[in-house]
């Protein structure tokens, strides 16, 4: 299981190539741009895709801490926690 990242195998292969490195041939760079590249897409469309959605696409849920409301959306003001903590004191 190769890490490898398609973006740096672009200038390290042909270096290598061109630097006339054994048994690195168009063939195999190819071969490694193709299969690097796909590994690359599925790993940012689970992994970084699944952080952002993890992150900020739950926002619309109910908060059961709340009651049942909706969460306010970022930047509302309804949903952080300085808001929270001064509408808190408010009512105390």
């Amino acid at each position: 299981m190769g890490f490898d990242h398609v973006v740096a195998n672009m200038f390290f292969l042909p270096a290598a190539h061109f630097a006339g490195v054994p048994g690195i041939g168009w063939d195999r760079i190819l071969n490694n741009w193709l299969f690097a590249f796909l590994g690359n897409a599925v790993g940012a469309a689970l992994f970084v895709a699944g952080f952002y959605w993890y992150l900020y696409g739950r926002q619309g849920r109910l908060e059961p801490s709340a009651g049942g409301v909706r969460a306010g959306s970022p930047g509302d003001g309804r949903g952080d926690l300085a808001s929270a903590a001064a509408s808190s004191r408010a009512t105390a």
